[in-house]
């Protein structure tokens, strides 16, 4: 994070995985974080592509009446029949459309609220994710949920709103997660560099009439 321009220009950094990790310490994420509290033209946005068995959108669909409301007008869909559907992929599947995303939620999952707030203690900075998932048009139509920090939205929210949409094309073009996100991950594994390096071992043991045992 540290290496992040911050002076000039608008960038989007895309982060793999929730704000949160459970595989980091609170300490951790909390100095993961701080560079990013004092950006102004740049906005995190944490991507999650495995999400097949997260709860999240349920959680905050039984926590949250007035959500069930907007997706289930009517209906009386009280929160044992969401409980009863499982995971968000299941219900997502029922009722976002391809190409669309779910409204942006102030939540955090259960096992990650103590880190949310000792975090957020530790910045002085609100920076409970806001999340959405979105559904590809592209078959086989995979999720990813975006996740935010909120400060960052109260700060711009034309700007939070842009990058979303950034990320989502950047979905679309690589089917599974975002392209350039795909490219990176390629990039630092360092294959053109070892095969380089390979090459030149090679001709070096070869000009001196020498050979790998």
């Amino acid at each position: 994070m540290n290496e992040i321009e911050t002076k000039e220009g608008r960038t989007i950094c895309i982060k793999n995985g929730p704000i949160f990790s459970t595989s980091s310490s609170i300490k951790d994420i909390a100095d993961g974080l701080r560079p990013i509290i004092t950006w102004n033209n740049q906005t995190l946005i944490c991507v999650s592509s495995k999400i097949n068995d997260s709860k999240l959108f349920v959680e905050s669909l039984c926590r949250f009446p007035d959500l069930r409301n907007i997706y289930f007008p009517g209906d009386e869909i009280t929160q044992d029949t969401i409980l009863s559907i499982g995971t968000d992929s299941l219900l997502l599947q029922r009722i976002l459309k391809p190409g669309h995303r779910t409204p942006l939620i102030k939540a955090v999952p259960m096992n990650r609220q103590k880190a949310c707030s000792e975090t957020i203690r530790a910045l002085d900075k609100d920076i409970t994710p806001l999340h959405c998932v979105y559904r590809g048009r592209i078959n086989p139509q995979s999720f990813i949920r975006m996740e935010i920090p909120f400060f960052m939205w109260e700060q711009n929210r034309e700007q939070v709103e842009e990058a979303i949409k950034i990320v989502a094309w950047q979905h679309e073009l690589n089917g599974n997660t975002p392209f350039i996100q795909t490219v990176a991950d390629e990039l630092s594994q360092l294959t053109y560099e070892k095969d380089l390096l390979e090459k030149q071992t090679l001709a070096m043991l070869n000009s001196k009439k020498l050979s790998l045992a």
